[in-house]
């Protein structure tokens, strides 16, 4: 995610085309030749039994967040009308009518796309309490991040993506020593990986505060660091422990509710998050509304280090 954010910067100041930040979906057509190419050398696997498609459960599910979605992303420029809350009820309404289809799906047999029997494990529930606000925070953070660098400490595209770099640096060369922290610490590394994520984020939001509008360089990419370690002690470790006690005959099942979830968890984030710092900007000021996201976020890692607390042992 962090390397798409430096190649869309770079596309972007390229400038192909004239066409500006639209060169950023250009993006897509190698990544796509490339998997297409690649999952021809993946071994051939099948199941013993051919999963179904569940269309109302894949309908029910993308009403439910498309109304949570919508009332994030039009609240703001509507003015939250009474009428777009009402999108909550939908939502609550579409997520009622999911479970009891998945439960009914499941119990004739057929495969619901959120299948309730994994659910039901307690390493999937509660590492994807946890997967939820971890990813939340990180999209968020993502989308935000560039908002900021861009739009008031005047970096280009390519400039923005390259300030995460020690985010990658830091996550890459961590999750290299992930195993062996894990075998120490057990589920306490996710404790510890949310401390020094929250850590991180205060770091941030204390230097950009005291230093806006020019903080120090040094100290934001020592913060985005943190983050960066914080994160591969957390992540990696919150897949291991959601598809630990997954049966192998559930596995595609079970990563594929992960997965979505992790993804559902950081569009909901990136949206969230840009709606507040916007929304905050135009309230107060653009450093209180970026002191104001890094709070948030720090309270997602506080959620996950409570979580983590009650996590089992990855081992």
């Amino acid at each position: 995610m962090v390397i798409g954010q430096i190649l869309g910067g770079l596309r972007v100041s390229l400038d192909i085309a004239g066409i500006g930040w639209r060169a950023v979906f250009a993006i897509n057509v190698p990544s796509g030749v490339a998997a297409l190419l690649a999952v021809r050398r993946v071994p051939a696997t099948k199941a013993d039994a051919k999963p179904s498609f569940d269309p109302r459960g894949t309908a029910l599910f993308g009403l439910t967040m498309v109304c949570v979605l919508a009332l994030v992303v039009a609240g703001p420029e509507l003015g939250w009308p009474p009428w777009l809350w009402s999108l909550l009820l939908v939502a609550a309404a579409g997520a009622v009518a999911l479970a009891r289809v998945e439960r009914g799906l499941e119990a004739r047999g057929g495969s619901p796309l959120l299948s309730p029997s994994v659910l039901s494990h307690q390493g999937m529930r509660r590492g994807l309490a946890a997967m939820v606000p971890f990813s939340a925070g990180f999209g968020a953070f993502l989308f935000v991040y560039a908002l900021v660098a861009q739009g008031h400490f005047g970096f280009d595209g390519l400039e923005s993506g390259g300030g995460l770099a020690p985010f990658a640096v830091a996550f890459f060369a961590v999750t290299l020593f992930t195993p062996r922290i894990a075998a120490a610490l057990g589920a306490r590394i996710v404790t510890l990986g949310a401390f020094v994520q929250g850590a991180g984020l205060l770091l941030l939001a204390l230097v950009i505060r005291l230093g806006w509008p020019h903080p120090s360089l040094t100290l934001v990419l020592v913060g985005i660091g943190l983050y960066g370690v914080g994160a591969a002690l957390t992540g990696p470790t919150l897949f291991r422990m959601i598809l630990a006690d997954v049966p192998p005959a559930q596995a595609g099942m079970g990563s594929g509710v992960l997965v979505t979830s992790q993804q559902m968890a950081t569009a909901l984030g990136a949206t969230v998050g840009g709606t507040v710092y916007l929304s905050l900007a135009d309230w107060q000021s653009t450093v209180s509304a970026a002191v104001g996201v890094l709070a948030l976020l720090a309270c997602c890692s506080v959620t996950v280090l409570v979580i983590s607390l009650k996590l089992p042992d990855p081992r």
